[in-house]
């Protein structure tokens, strides 16, 4: 359903500085963390990808005394068997098929390519196996042409949400909205 979570104000941290992954950001969220000034005055939310081990250890033995500093992994996204994922499997697997760009370039999970990097259903090898990433952005090649046939994640999102939003499944989506909204129905309950 579109219309819902309306009465939820977001606003999106712009860090010019900040081009870093899941490491970086739990860096920054250690920064604000040991700053402890104005936190419990509003709430903020960090959002990990659930796919670095080292991160998800770290908020299972962490305390966080600020409560207007909350962590939050992304919810299992149904439509995949896999216990780590990304904000890119948020979307339905067919969804990911259907982004394309002019040229019919397209992201790439990691996972439709066999431990040597070739695609498991398609003439094309990712050249990047051995990155720790889930998601194949660059670096997938087709055999035939030699051409990069891979969607930087960037321009995925910027079609994700413009071109192709109206005709995309956003349920996965629902589930991590109804986690912000619990987390600050939490937070208002206890600041009021």
């Amino acid at each position: 359903g579109r219309g819902i979570f309306t009465d939820l104000e977001i606003r999106f941290r712009e860090d010019s500085n900040f081009t870093g992954g899941d490491t970086q950001l739990l860096d920054a969220y250690k920064k604000i963390q040991q700053m402890n000034s104005s936190l419990n005055n509003h709430l903020t939310i960090f959002i990990f990808d659930k796919d670095n081990q080292t991160i998800i250890k770290y908020f299972e033995k962490s305390e966080n005394e600020l409560k207007g500093l909350k962590p939050l992994f992304l919810p299992c996204p149904d439509g995949y068997e896999t216990s780590e994922y990304c904000i890119e499997h948020l979307f339905k697997f067919d969804d990911i098929l259907k982004v394309k760009d002019n040229e019919d370039r397209r992201i790439y999970l990691k996972s439709e390519f066999n431990p040597k990097g070739f695609h498991k259903k398609q003439d094309l090898i990712y050249m990047k196996m051995n990155q720790k990433t889930l998601v194949a952005d660059d670096e997938v090649f087709c055999l035939q042409t030699q051409n990069n046939v891979a969607l930087s994640k960037a321009k995925f999102a910027e079609l994700a949400t413009g071109k192709y939003l109206k005709e995309l499944d956003l349920s996965n989506f629902e589930k991590l909205f109804l986690e912000i909204t619990y987390l600050k129905n939490e937070f208002y309950k206890y600041t009021q």
